[in-house]
């Protein structure tokens, strides 16, 4: 994946920045493209998985063709390490689309110099926004609502302009999980912040829920998995 001596001189700047010896076994770990992550765009609710290519002061991702207009110079992105999600590395966008030699594209970054500052994550957070039959139902007010993003603590939703609904920090009942035969009641879900047609939320699972909550889950992470051997075979 050759982008030209010009390009990373462009953008590369000084490549040379120390860096500690964990991150830097990081990015040598990065540097052969071999293992996919879930790249996630900030302040957006779009995730997609890419490969990774380090080139002197970039980190050269790989764009999908589907992917929404939502990068630019100076957006971020970031992602959890796929060996250890509590690490993440947060990139600055240089360049949103690039053409490369095999007529594919990829988005161009900064190389990071730290790790990012982050809350750890309760569980693998997977991107069901592909999926249209992974469901929060609101069973007082028979309406269901297409789930974006689901970790074994949190959820996004299209709440499909019903804010009135979903009150920031206003906790809710009667909420369930659907996906296929699986139901997982929850106990309760506290949205926590619109982004939108959308909003994010904790939940909590009801305690007769946890089996359903399991297996929907190795569900969505067998799904993921395939996805990813489907990757590397590329």
């Amino acid at each position: 994946m050759a982008l030209g001596k010009k390009l990373i001189q462009m953008i590369a700047g000084d490549g040379a920045a120390s860096r500690d010896e964990e991150l830097s076994q990081v990015l040598s770990r990065l540097a052969g493209g071999k293992e996919p992550v879930m790249v996630e765009v900030e302040n957006t609710r779009v995730r997609f998985l890419a490969k990774l290519i380090i080139r002197p002061g970039l980190l050269v991702i790989t764009k999908p063709l589907n992917l929404p207009n939502v990068l630019g110079p100076g957006v971020y992105v970031r992602f959890c390490l796929p060996w250890n999600e509590e690490k993440e590395l947060r990139m600055e966008v240089v360049r949103p689309h690039v053409n490369i030699a095999n007529g594919n594209a990829v988005v161009v970054c900064r190389l990071p110099k730290e790790f990012a500052n982050s809350t750890p994550r309760k569980g693998t957070r997977f991107d069901t926004g592909r999926y249209n039959n992974i469901t929060l139902v609101l069973k007082d007010r028979e309406a269901s609502y297409r789930v974006l993003d689901l970790s074994v603590s949190g959820v996004k939703v299209d709440i499909k302009g019903h804010h009135k609904i979903f009150q920031v920090n206003q906790p809710m009942t009667g909420c369930e999980l659907r996906l296929g035969g699986y139901r997982v009641p929850l106990a309760s879900l506290v949205p926590r912040a619109v982004q939108g047609m959308a909003i994010g939320g904790e939940i909590q699972v009801a305690k007769e829920g946890h089996d359903a909550m399991a297996k929907m889950m190795k569900y969505l992470e067998d799904a993921q998995a395939k996805r990813i051997s489907m990757m590397n075979a590329v």
